[in-house]
């Protein structure tokens, strides 16, 4: 088994936890025979700071050691080094973008990824310090979105 093929199913089993856990009616006891540091496998993982990074620190304290995982968290304050460091070796996956931009980055740069697994859903929302609805925009009136070609469905699809 590759080492991407092992860091995906890690990570695939980690989210798998999370969810379980998240769903979960009650809190199971305690293990008595957790993996030993020797026989963890070591994933790294680059991730923006909120909501990912502070998920994988409740995976890293919470998870990882039962799922026999050493996980190690590089956070990243922008979107483009995050794959580029996980192109040059320097993580084993990135966890901080939605399918369309995954895409659109493998197309432009001609990243070799591979999506492992949804987790979560991000949310996205209009914000305005003038009118409390859409409805109160006047015709004509300016707006802002991104000007990543990804990203600007979900802005345009708020309208």
């Amino acid at each position: 088994m590759s080492k991407l093929s092992r860091t995906l199913a890690a990570l695939a089993a980690a989210a798998v936890a999370l969810t379980l856990t998240a769903c979960g009616g009650s809190a199971a006891a305690p293990s008595s025979e957790a993996p030993s540091s020797a026989s963890l496998t070591t994933v790294k993982v680059g991730a923006s700071p909120v909501p990912h990074a502070r998920i994988l620190e409740f995976v890293k304290t919470d998870l990882a050691a039962a799922a026999g995982l050493d996980l190690q968290i590089v956070e990243f304050d922008d979107y483009v080094q995050p794959n580029e460091a996980l192109a040059s070796g320097e993580l084993d996956a990135n966890y901080f973008q939605h399918l369309p931009y995954l895409e659109a980055q493998i197309k432009e740069r001609g990243y070799k990824f591979e999506h492992g697994a949804g987790v979560h859903i991000e949310p996205y929302a209009a914000f305005s310090k003038k009118y409390k609805t859409a409805a109160e925009l006047p015709q004509g009136a300016t707006i802002a979105i991104t000007n990543d070609a990804s990203n600007q469905i979900r802005g345009l699809r708020l309208l």
